[in-house]
């Protein structure tokens, strides 16, 4: 019994021992074949590189001994760039001070505040806005409004005014902001509103020059284009399509301007040249001529003469400040300016060509409601003010009145020298020039 026990018992230990090689076996049998599957990999890999100092060819096959190689990634080549040619860009023009306030609210005045021409303090005072008024408010930069009240559209300061809880429905247009040079290329109504059925303030002439202050859209036809323009120192409306504008000319000279509205008029003192932004004479200009001036550079100011646009030596120029009163001989009309904004347009009579009016700067020595010239009866019952010897500014009563202005009428029935005007022109020179005002006889 005791020894089939321990034959069995090495038996089974036998067994184990046999089982324990066996997975021994067998697992050095996977590690081998692991190990020689990774030295065949590295081998593949290894044969596509050049040993050390040695330079293969494309074959594997060594061409050459050198002594070291240094391999690099080749640089990218790169397309030659051209840079493109710059193309000037053109800043707006004008960009005016007022941003388009959309709507129809309503501003009261809370004190007597002045209405002005512009928004300015100095600007040519339109009439009063009494404390307690209401006012239609076209739009605002939060300092100035631009209001229309009683037929006449000017500036008041805010400081004075505030917003009003009626609403005057002003949702038919929108203003958007435009500063430019135009000129009628007809006779045009000027109107408070832009549209025909709004009340003229009044007619203007063809070829007359405006400054344009703003672009008005109209929201139910975008195709009828308005302007907001001053003018006879007045502010209205009138349709675009009737007008010339020169802002292309002025953009020429210079396409980085950024306001072209007149803040300035100048006499021009001796007979010199208008030059293009390249100092190329554009045209000569006569000395007592009228420039008035979009735009200063220093020794040069850009400038509107007579519709054309161009640069003028600032030794050449004197900036007129304060009031001046300018007869034109060639058209035939007198301007009245205040801080370099003209106020006032009239039409006169100058001296016919036997006896032409002098050109020239001349201030007035005198002024008087009437005045005896001594002969055929004539005399002057509104104004009289004298300025080069016997000529002078005075109304004529014996002249008919459909003839002032005319061009044709002077050649034959001119004056002897003086500048003759309708009684309406004379009145309000009586009113508003002094006897220190000067007066500018250009052509």
């Amino acid at each position: 019994m005791r020894k089939a026990y321990y034959r069995r018992e090495i038996e089974r230990r036998r067994r184990i021992r046999n089982r324990i090689i066996a997975i021994a076996l067998a697992g050095g049998l996977v590690l081998s074949g692991y190990i020689l599957f990774k030295n065949k990999d590295n081998d593949k890999v290894s044969n596509n590189k050049p040993e050390k100092g040695i330079e293969y060819s494309t074959d594997g096959v060594p061409t050459a001994e050198i002594d070291q190689i240094v391999e690099m990634t080749p640089e990218p080549t790169l397309e030659p760039t051209v840079a493109p040619t710059p193309v000037p860009t053109v800043s707006p023009i004008p960009e005016p001070t007022l941003e388009p306030k959309n709507g129809g609210d309503t501003i009261i005045a809370t004190t007597n505040v002045n209405m002005r021409l512009d928004s300015r303090v100095d600007s040519y005072k339109l009439d009063v806005l009494n404390a307690g008024s209401i006012a239609n408010r076209l739009f605002t930069d939060g300092e100035w409004d631009l209001i229309s009240y009683n037929g006449m559209l000017a500036y008041v300061h805010t400081d004075y005014t505030r917003e009003y809880e009626v609403d005057y429905n002003n949702e038919y247009y929108d203003i958007e902001k435009y500063y430019d040079i135009a000129r009628t290329t007809t006779q045009l109504y000027c109107r408070l509103g832009p549209s025909k059925n709004e009340p003229s303030i009044f007619l203007l002439d063809k070829d007359e020059e405006m400054e344009v202050m703003g672009r008005v859209i109209l929201r139910n036809d975008p195709s009828d284009e308005w302007l907001l323009v001053k003018v006879r120192g007045n502010i209205g409306f009138v349709c675009r399509r009737y007008t010339y504008s020169f802002r292309d000319a002025i953009l020429s000279i210079d396409p980085y301007v950024t306001s072209i509205a007149t803040i300035k008029v100048a006499r021009v003192l001796r007979d010199t040249a208008i030059l293009d932004q390249n100092k190329n004479i554009i045209s000569y200009v006569d000395k007592y001529q009228l420039a008035h001036v979009l735009y200063d550079y220093g020794n040069y100011s850009l400038v509107n003469l007579d519709g054309t646009i161009g640069l003028i030596s600032n030794k050449d120029l004197s900036v007129c400040r304060g009031k001046l009163f300018v007869c034109d001989i060639s058209t035939q009309r007198v301007y009245y300016y205040v801080n370099g904004e003209i106020v006032f347009r009239g039409r006169c009579t100058t001296g016919r060509d036997k006896s032409p009016t002098e050109l020239g700067f001349f201030t007035p020595y005198g002024k008087a409601s009437s005045h005896d010239f001594g002969h055929d009866n004539l005399v002057a019952r509104i104004l009289w003010l004298p300025f080069n010897g016997g000529q002078g500014c005075h109304d004529a009563p014996w002249q008919p009145d459909d003839k002032f202005g005319d061009p044709e009428y002077r050649k034959k029935s001119g004056s002897a020298g003086c500048i003759r005007l309708p009684n309406a022109e004379a009145h309000y020179i009586y009113d508003n020039i002094s006897q220190s005002t000067p007066i500018l006889v250009k052509h």
